[in-house]
């Protein structure tokens, strides 16, 4: 009986996983949100404030001051630098927002994740852990 529990919440959770990607897939947002995330990791790495803030709602670039960013991308470019690779991990619906996570896999330290808030079309917010 514990087989058959244990099988059957494996099947779930394929099937969860099945449907999430096949409806994320048809709708053509991967290739947005991938964009998007590798445009703001540019910026940082370039220390671009203005690319940065350029797809961001008015709160998101009154918040985030020119100071402010240049003292993460100071911190963060030169692990950037040496090469990163990005992989989606999920898509959470989060009062009215959509969190698009990602794992930022550095060449050299210790791997990030980076969320990326969107609503409206437009970012919201961004945060590396």
């Amino acid at each position: 009986m514990k087989k058959v529990r244990s099988l059957i919440g494996m099947l779930l959770v394929g099937l969860a996983c099945v449907t999430l990607f096949a409806g994320y897939g048809f709708s053509g947002e991967p290739a947005v949100a991938d964009s998007t995330v590798q445009k703001m990791l540019i910026a940082i790495k370039t220390n671009d404030y203005c690319a940065f803030i350029a797809d961001g709602d008015s709160t998101f670039q009154a918040a985030l001051t020119k100071e402010k960013f240049e003292a993460v991308s100071a911190k963060i470019a030169p692990f950037l630098e040496k090469g990163y690779d990005c992989s989606f991990l999920e898509t959470l619906d989060q009062q009215g927002y959509q969190v698009n996570v990602w794992k930022v896999d550095l060449k050299e330290g210790d791997d990030m994740l980076a969320k990326v808030v969107v609503k409206d079309g437009k970012i919201a917010g961004f945060w590396l852990e």
